[in-house]
């Protein structure tokens, strides 16, 4: 496995990971004594998980697309 197959499985892996992880913990928040109480901690880590997880696709997209059009040194 090259050194690019294991970074791309491990991005997409936690990305992945901590986007499902973040709404778990919301559904269990929402479901959980108090029932249909949020705490404002759990939305913020349902943010951060958001936002780790879009940011983790769109850059490596980004990284691709500049790649494949031969962009990827300068403009």
């Amino acid at each position: 496995m090259k050194d690019t197959d294991l970074r791309k499985r491990l991005l997409y892996g936690t990305a992945t990971g901590g986007f499902v992880a973040g709404w778990v913990l919301t559904f269990w928040g929402f479901n959980l004594p108090p029932e249909g109480v949020v705490d404002n901690t759990v939305i913020v880590v349902l943010g951060q998980s958001m936002t780790y997880a879009a940011a983790a696709f769109g850059i490596e997209k980004y990284v691709d697309y500049k790649i494949s059009n031969g962009k990827g040194k300068s403009e």
